[in-house]
């Protein structure tokens, strides 16, 4: 699995204007992502004038194959880490989160507050009906496969990966058998999520920064009532704007992007001469 994110678009990595600026933004990918997924978010950001840093989650990516060894407390521990540098380095700081990094995004957030959180389709519940018995299952059940039921003659499902994940070559068999038989999410790293999640809905009301959350409207991985609930939830003022679209709001080559790129751009752009204005 670890060939499947061998090119350097997966590797973290930073846009800067040079050592002058004062002003960046941390960003963090989701669930089995990469830095790759926030390139494009990472470019708008950097054309509104801050500089930008991208990493990559401990078990995502190159690391792919460490994915099962995870739990809560490391990709907790890795954002913490990330954002406590980012903060010491630069006056004014904005963290941005998209999906699972929404929610590692908050729980940093509210341990040491930026100048803005952006969450994108933040997940704060895993969409299905067996999460809840995650805790017991973990010890009777080896894990789920993701990609065991793909129907390899639909056309349509290769095109999804063609925009997604390119590298997975979902037309060689040999990557097929792969897939279906080798790619596994055991059952106690699924619990680590579901308790990261949980740690997410608790920390809400301990988040005093400014926040702006995105979410899309068609979006079948993170529910619409769920990002309306953490809106609720959150302690401080929240701009919450709906959107077409679905989970996939950052990548260029889905529908959604056309949305949520002119909103990142519009929200960044008026922090930026607010803050000018007031210096």
């Amino acid at each position: 699995m670890r060939s499947w994110y061998q090119d350097a678009i997966h590797q973290p990595f930073a846009l800067t204007h040079g050592d002058r600026n004062r002003t960046s933004a941390l960003l963090v990918h989701g669930f089995t992502g990469s830095p790759a997924d926030m390139r494009a978010l990472a470019e708008v950001v950097h054309a509104c004038g801050l500089d930008v840093h991208v990493m990559r989650l401990p078990g995502m990516a190159s690391e792919i194959d460490q994915l099962n060894d995870m739990t809560a407390e490391i990709w907790r521990d890795a954002v913490r880490r990330q954002w406590e540098e980012h903060r010491q380095r630069y006056e004014r700081t904005v963290l941005v989160g998209y999906s699972m990094g929404g929610a590692l995004s908050l729980l940093a957030a509210a341990e040491e507050p930026p100048d803005v959180l952006m969450l994108i389709a933040p997940l704060t519940r895993i969409n299905d009906r067996r999460a809840p018995f995650l805790p017991v299952a973990k010890y009777v059940m080896r894990g789920v496969r993701p990609y065991a039921n793909l129907k390899w003659d639909d056309p349509r499902m290769h095109e999804w990966f063609d925009r997604t994940r390119p590298s997975m070559m979902t037309r060689d068999p040999e990557h097929q058998q792969v897939m279906e038989h080798v790619a596994i999410y055991s059952a106690r790293m699924l619990d680590e999520l579901r308790r990261l999640l949980v740690q997410t809905r608790r920390s809400a009301p301990k988040v005093s920064s400014p926040t702006i959350i995105l979410q899309g409207i068609n979006d079948r991985i993170v529910l619409r009532r769920d990002t309306r609930e953490l809106v609720t939830r959150l302690g401080g003022q929240v701009t919450y704007r709906e959107m077409p679209g679905d989970h996939h709001l950052p990548l260029p080559a889905f529908d959604g992007w056309s949305r949520l790129c002119p909103a990142i751009d519009g929200e960044l752009r008026a922090w930026m001469e607010m803050n000018e204005a007031g210096s």
